[in-house]
């Protein structure tokens, strides 16, 4: 059981790392966007909601600072870190994420393709841009199910 603790607590020592950057990162866009006088374009949506990049500027703050508090709670408290450790090693939780990404992903596919079918109707420009990604995300999942077809 150590040694689990101990592994999650060296990745959770790297997540804190990189959390803590993502949570600079975006002030340095609203600096810069600020010192530098960038306006946005008149299409753009946030020129129409005014609040919009505030607000999602928040919200993902928000997130990362609860993400940091939550890998320095597995960091100071060993009761909490073994919750977690027995949270990611159960095997029904892990069979849950499987069926729930795999489902997902099944949902996102006949979106993409819906709202591909939508958008050749509209504009051609739209409709290309769903297509790269739609083709990028089919590409990434055969290069990734190939990948553990033959680790596995």
């Amino acid at each position: 059981m150590n040694t689990n603790l101990d592994k999650i607590r060296s990745t959770t020592k790297k997540k804190i790392l990189i959390m803590s950057l993502s949570t600079t990162l975006p002030i340095f866009v609203f600096v810069g966007f600020y010192f530098l006088h960038i306006e946005l374009k008149e299409k753009s949506i946030f020129s129409v909601v005014i609040w919009l990049p505030y607000v999602l500027f928040g919200l993902f703050e928000a997130y990362l600072i609860y993400k940091i508090i939550k890998y320095i709670r597995i960091m100071k408290d060993d009761d909490f870190a073994s919750q977690i450790v027995l949270k990611k090693t159960d095997e029904r939780n892990k069979f849950i994420r499987l069926k729930a990404a795999s489902l997902s992903y099944k949902i996102f596919l006949y979106c993409m393709g819906i709202f591909l079918i939508i958008s050749s109707l509209i504009d051609y420009r739209i409709c290309i841009a769903i297509g790269v990604v739609f083709i990028a995300f089919i590409l990434i999942h055969l290069i990734v199910n190939i990948y553990y077809e033959k680790k596995f």
